[in-house]
């Protein structure tokens, strides 16, 4: 599966962008240390990317969760990502700073204004969205403004300034929040057809040794 890239100048790439992400959100940056194959369960405070070419979950590219004994990880599925035109390195992107910010896939935000809690998920609400650093494709984030209803419009609410609001999501993007119990998933215009199925066949809550997930 790795032949597919060259892997080097992709964590290179991926190094770079989570200094981006840690600075925007004021906190700091993770160290990449290697290329992992497989989850092993006795590593303790570290962040794990998987990358393999087949889904364990039906119809989905990727998804974070924890470990039964409480590591963040990230799975990363090389096939299905390919066989829908997609790109692997801003996939593995949004995987790693996703779990920056919310590592466990527990964290929500609440806005006064609608009444909704947000899933604290940085690169949904702009998934369809890249930039490249050094020839490599990475994923757009929203900012901490993004979550916040009193943001004044001239704040910065992604890394690409594409975003004129908080809590609004691009043409292409999706995101989640509940209300009262109930939680809702919402589509951009033009997400495509192939992702909406991903999200709803899966759904946003996945069971992962025994924890709760968050497909992305």
């Amino acid at each position: 599966m790795s032949h597919f890239y060259d892997w080097k100048p992709v964590i290179m790439a991926l190094e770079k962008q989570v200094k981006q992400v840690a600075d925007t959100w004021y906190i700091e940056a993770p160290v990449i240390e290697a290329y992992v194959t497989k989850l092993d369960s006795t590593l303790k405070n570290i962040r794990i990317i998987e990358l393999t070419d087949a889904a364990d979950v039906k119809d989905a590219d990727g998804y974070h969760s924890e470990s039964s004994n409480g590591v963040a990880f990230a799975k990363v599925f090389v096939g299905p990502i390919l066989a829908n035109g997609g790109g692997v390195p801003a996939t593995v992107s949004h995987e790693i700073i996703e779990m920056m910010i919310n590592p466990y896939a527990n964290r929500w935000v609440h806005n006064d204004g609608d009444g909704f809690d947000y899933a604290e998920e940085i690169a949904d609400p702009v998934q369809e969205q890249t930039y490249e650093i050094d020839g490599v494709a990475v994923s757009n984030f929203v900012t901490p403004d993004w979550f916040d209803e009193r943001a004044a419009s001239w704040r910065k609410f992604d890394y690409l300034k594409n975003l004129s609001e908080p809590f609004r999501i691009s043409e292409g993007g999706y995101m989640i929040r509940k209300q009262s119990g109930t939680v809702q998933q919402v589509f951009g215009r033009t997400c495509p057809e192939w992702k909406r199925m991903l999200k709803k066949t899966t759904g946003r809550y996945i069971d992962i040794c025994g924890k709760m997930g968050i497909k992305t």
